[in-house]
């Protein structure tokens, strides 16, 4: 974390005991921007940026997922299109950003 202290921000992935991939909460997000706050010296704005998936949630779904985020202090959301065959990942981009279907 100190390395980020001097970057424009971070991608904030969480792993957990059993080196599993876990979803990063808005405690977690809270913690990062505390950390940062506390140690980063530049002026430049920063951000959080979270990666997952969301394109199959509803929006009530999303609303619950994403806002206690964005509260939280997340400014960016990177749809992970990885496995999307290429007409679902179009779709989505198409859809725009998630914050325009809360």
């Amino acid at each position: 974390m100190r390395r980020v202290l001097k970057c424009d921000g971070v991608i904030a992935e969480k792993i957990g005991p059993e080196g599993k991939p876990q979803d990063i909460t808005p405690d977690d997000i809270c913690e990062i921007k505390a950390y940062v706050n506390a140690n980063r010296t530049l002026s430049a704005p920063f951000d959080i940026v979270l990666n997952g998936k969301v394109a199959d949630l509803d929006r009530p779904q999303l609303r619950d997922k994403l806002l206690p985020l964005i509260e939280a202090g997340a400014t960016w959301w990177v749809e992970g299109l990885w496995d999307a065959t290429e007409e679902a990942a179009i779709e989505r981009i198409r859809r725009g950003p998630p914050s325009e279907e809360l």
